[in-house]
């Protein structure tokens, strides 16, 4: 089984406004507004980041969950 084939891409042509994370040197984790809308990111939500444990497939893996147990807090700046 290909990892590709339980992903579901978006379609860049038929969501509305930019849907942009971008990671800081600084590891700060950004989104555009439209990535907020789209994704429902507001105060109090935490991601979980991971990679693949070969490390060899170069992605990387973003989870929302409820808790901050291992996850990253999301702030407004």
């Amino acid at each position: 089984m290909n990892i590709f084939d339980s992903i579901v891409f978006e379609d860049p042509n038929k969501v509305g406004g930019s849907i942009k994370a971008t990671i800081h040197k600084s590891g700060k984790l950004g989104f555009s507004s439209g990535a907020e809308g789209f994704m429902a990111i507001k105060e109090g939500v935490f991601f979980k980041v991971g990679f693949n444990e070969s490390g060899d497939e170069g992605n990387i893996y973003m989870v929302s969950v409820d808790t901050e147990d291992g996850a990253f807090k999301v702030s407004k700046a």
